[in-house]
């Protein structure tokens, strides 16, 4: 019998949808994006639906009742996911996770290829968790097809049916079957009309047959509106797309040096924490009545270079600790997570240096992190050692393997919403599960909010039962403002900046600083903060060559932040941007008609979005429904040279 994990993971998407025309499935429409986030939701069995062959149908699914389980699609790039080296071919990866209706949180990864004739599944991996408290997945079972697994092919019309043959072979742990067996699959486009859903209707959809179910798809969603198995057994449905959820990123958790914290502990809380009490959207996490406990930690942020014990962590970049140096902590921090390199300890009643250090480094957060996203890391070794202080001498080591052969670490994003503490309340804050316990996060602090760590177990009949926390909370002043976006455009040939902020309180003023060579700025003009949350700044300078501004916030204490950093290029204009900042659609203009042109748009990681050519143009109306609220750089390549300008989408 065959079994196959991806079951229901694809879609098809309208495109190029003719006036009085059916729908015509297409890669550009319908291969899914990296960065989309998605919330697929379960309803309870279906007894009796309507026929879905036909045109110009209405499918009225309007009075579905959830089940109560709930999934969450994301796609990322396989750079870094576990596993992709052995999978060259994988250009997207779907990693699908969430709670099941028996309580068992899930995850999977889906390695898939897509291209111009289809999306394909490579294998996929999926691990499985007994209990919502604890964080080591269970690798459970593998599967690989060769060649890809059919999800979709392109174009498609409404009638049309293709055929695949692949090859499966599935693994199930411990025990494995490793016989590939030989599938054929169709892919049928049988209908298309309007699907009325409990949340909304849809025009312009298409009902798609497979092998196992029905599935239905509509233009600029990149995931199924709704899935039926066949059986009738199994439905779901598309409950959110991109939902607006923080996003932590290493910019706004990574620790910087210079920094300094005061850690609070607190006394042991008497609520046992799961993942039912912190799990879900906009929550309100009130802890402000927590006892502190007497003890408070004063935490530095140092560079790793030159400390004791550096020598032993040569991917260390950055340390915390506290001076004179009893512990340190070293860490290693890149743009895609915050690692754990070791400690060094001196303990001073007994003269010796102690020295834990992991191989490779442990995973402590991924980025960006948002809710619903899971990722699962290598498990990692570590040793222990003894060091003589007097002659440097290892006295004993002693070697920990902390991670099982198929055991691997899970960090999920669970929840968000508002977080109260003690001393301040926070909102834009992420519930993340890692290890063995929960951090709560904002942008803009690059040390946890709060960690909740389960500090005493209890078995009962060979249940583990946590039955005390402790909590350690950020005990600073109140949240510093954030900075959520800032960008420079021109406007009437000037520069002209634009910047949106939350939480003024604290702050007293904005210096716009100015340079030439991106890093020794001046003070070129001022914004007093006004309660507001948009300000501008119109700065009358003009040179050849690219100039680059950044914002110094300047709060009430005297303390300083930081924006990043926006680029202009000065040089003859070859085209301008209107509106600027845009939401749905930007036209750009050129100075004089082009022969030849590429219009690429990048999002902030460099990540091309945007590719379109143009032919003897004057003017390219530019759609950009698909782009989310951010700085995104125009580039246009001409056969004179290439040419930049940045948009602000404003959705």
């Amino acid at each position: 019998m065959k079994k196959k994990l991806q079951g229901i993971f694809f879609c098809l998407l309208l495109g190029g949808i003719a006036t009085n025309a059916q729908p015509v499935l297409t890669a550009v429409g319908c291969n899914p994006v990296i960065g989309e986030n998605y919330q697929w939701q379960s309803t309870k069995r279906l007894t009796t639906v309507p026929s879905f062959y036909g045109a110009n149908n209405v499918w009225d699914f309007s009075n579905l009742v959830d089940s109560g389980s709930v999934r969450f699609m994301s796609f990322v790039s396989p750079k870094g996911v576990l596993f992709a080296d052995s999978l060259p071919n994988a250009n997207i990866v779907l990693i699908n996770s969430g709670y099941t209706e028996t309580g068992k949180y899930k995850s999977q990864y889906q390695f898939d290829q897509t291209d111009n004739n289809g999306w394909g599944t490579l294998a996929a991996f999926q691990l499985d968790t007994t209990d919502g408290g604890t964080n080591n997945g269970l690798l459970q079972n593998v599967e690989t097809n060769s060649p890809r697994h059919p999800l979709t092919a392109f174009p498609m019309t409404f009638g049309t049916t293709y055929t695949f043959t692949h090859q499966n072979m599935f693994y199930t742990f411990p025990s494995t079957n490793n016989s590939p067996t030989t599938h054929h699959d169709t892919i049928t486009g049988i209908g298309y009309g309007t699907l009325k859903l409990p949340y909304g209707t849809f025009d312009s959809v298409v009902c798609v047959l497979q092998d196992d179910g029905y599935s239905f798809h509509t233009n600029g969603i990149h995931f199924p509106l709704l899935y039926v198995a066949l059986n009738k057994k199994d439905t779901r449905y598309l409950k959110s797309k991109d939902t607006k959820a923080p996003i932590i990123t290493d910019t706004g958790l990574n620790p910087r040096v210079g920094e300094n914290f005061i850690i609070q502990d607190t006394k042991y809380l008497s609520t046992i924490i799961t993942d039912s009490l912190l799990k879900g959207e906009n929550k309100v996490w009130d802890f402000s009545n927590m006892k502190d406990s007497g003890n408070a930690n004063f935490v530095s942020i140092y560079s790793s270079k030159g400390l004791p014990g550096a020598d032993s962590f040569p991917a260390s970049n950055i340390a915390v600790g506290n001076n004179p140096f009893e512990t340190i902590s070293y860490l290693e921090t890149t743009p895609t997570k915050l690692g754990w390199a070791g400690t060094y300890t001196y303990d001073s009643s007994i003269k010796k240096r102690h020295i834990e250090r992991d191989n490779p480094s442990g995973t402590e957060m991924i980025y960006p992190l948002s809710y619903g996203q899971t990722y699962m890391v290598f498990g990692h070794s570590n040793y222990n050692s003894w060091l003589d202080s007097g002659k440097g001498r290892i006295d004993s080591i002693q070697y920990n393997t902390t991670v099982g052969e198929l055991k691997y670490k899970l960090i999920r994003g669970i929840g968000y919403g508002t977080l109260k503490l003690p001393n301040a309340t926070y909102i834009n804050v992420v519930c993340a599960v890692a290890g063995d316990g929960y951090w709560f996060m904002t942008n803009g602090i690059h040390f946890p909010l709060m960690q909740l760590t389960n500090s005493y177990t209890t078995f009962y009949y060979n249940n583990r039962v946590y039955t005390k926390w402790q909590a350690t909370y950020y005990k600073g002043t109140a949240l510093p403002l954030q900075i959520t976006s800032f960008a420079a455009s021109w406007h009437n040939k000037t520069p002209y900046l634009q910047w949106e902020v939350v939480n003024t309180l604290n702050t007293k003023v904005f210096n716009i600083q100015r340079s030439t060579d991106g890093v020794t700025f001046s003070t070129v003009g001022q914004v007093v903060v006004n309660g507001g949350s948009s300000y501008h700044f119109e700065d009358s300078y003009t040179t050849i060559g690219t100039v680059y501004y950044r914002l110094q916030q300047l709060d009430n204490d005297g303390k300083t932040f930081y924006s990043n950093i926006s680029l202009l290029t000065f040089s003859d204009k070859q085209f301008s941007i209107s509106p600027n900042p845009a939401k749905d659609f930007a036209t750009i203009s050129f100075t004089k008609p082009v022969e030849k042109a590429v219009i690429t748009v990048y999002d902030n990681t460099g990540k091309a979005v945007i590719a379109q050519p143009l032919r003897m143009a004057s003017a390219y109306k530019l759609n950009t429904q698909s782009l989310k609220s951010g700085v995104y750089v125009v580039k246009i390549t001409t056969d004179t040279g290439n040419y930049n300008e940045q948009l602000l989408i404003n959705k």
